[in-house]
């Protein structure tokens, strides 16, 4: 009895030998090529949520950007609709009026963009292109288009702080005043 009690406790040990290394040994290969398998499947994934990230960041930039774009399109809508009601041109058809005075500036006028500012009949995108050939040719007679009436008019402008321009062929023309 002695023999098998001993004979069964070596089996049990053999068989618990054997199961134990064939655990280890399974466990062992299986883990470094599951490690792996894992590292890369992690490195995918944060990849892959940086190209999201990048993508979304982009969509972002380019909604503020066209947010910005279109805020701009309505200002300049809404300047050019204060510019057609306060006037359309002055009738000029050449020549110039004289006149002008540096004196004191220009109460009830319709004010423009820039510190520009306007009386009688004319329109703030004329004003500010005759500003624009003003501060580029300097005092004396300067040619300005108006997009209002679709042709060119001559100014005479002189004085400073403001520099005063006026003109045009009728009864009370044009008078713009230029910071």
């Amino acid at each position: 009895m002695k023999s098998i009690r001993v004979l069964f406790a070596l089996l049990i040990a053999v068989c618990c030998f054997t199961a134990t290394s064939l655990v280890v040994t399974a466990c062992g290969s299986d883990s470094s090529s599951n490690d792996a398998t894992h590292q890369q499947e992690l490195k995918d994934a944060a990849e892959k949520g940086a190209a999201e990230q990048r993508t979304k960041d982009q969509l972002k930039e380019q909604a503020r950007r066209q947010k910005e774009l279109e805020d701009k399109l309505e200002k300049l809508q809404k300047e050019k609709k204060d510019s057609n009601k306060s006037g359309g041109g002055t009738s000029s058809g050449g020549g110039s009026s004289s006149g002008g005075s540096s004196g004191g500036g220009s109460g009830g006028a319709t004010a423009c963009a820039g510190g520009v500012s306007l009386t009688g009949p004319t329109s703030c995108g004329f004003a500010l292109n005759i500003a624009e050939a003003y501060r580029s040719s300097g005092p004396g007679t300067v040619t300005a288009y108006s997009p209002a009436t679709n042709r060119t008019y001559y100014m005479n402008c002189s004085g400073s702080s403001p520099t005063v321009c006026s003109g045009g062929n009728t009864v009370g023309g044009a008078t713009v005043y230029i910071p």
